[in-house]
């Protein structure tokens, strides 16, 4: 058996060298093409991220003004309640007075 040269060699595998090649190229390919994915990915994210921030803020900025309105509102009810309790009371006095002079 002859011994091949370097060169004989690099043409009986051409095909192997030249699909070695191609899959190395396509793993690059496939590598570029998912960082791109992920890096348009990451911005999508980021700016839904920064909307719910966003809508975070007036939500929470919303509550408190509810939570402001809720307080004045039981303040005003107290004070309605006295001022019936009070128009009660001399509503009530009033009809004894009127009940007393008329017997």
């Amino acid at each position: 058996m002859k011994k091949k040269s370097i060169s004989d060699l690099i043409k009986d595998y051409a095909w192997l060298f030249m699909l070695v090649g191609l899959a190395l190229f396509a793993l690059i390919a496939l590598s570029v093409l998912l960082r791109h994915m992920v890096k348009v990915k990451t911005q999508e994210i980021s700016e839904a991220n920064k909307k719910l921030l966003a809508s975070e803020e007036e939500l929470t900025a919303a509550n408190e003004e509810l939570i402001a309105m809720n307080e004045e509102m039981e303040s005003n009810f107290e004070e309605l309640t006295a001022i019936e309790e009070e128009l009660r009371n001399h509503y009530e006095r009033l009809l004894e007075s009127e009940a007393r002079t008329q017997t």
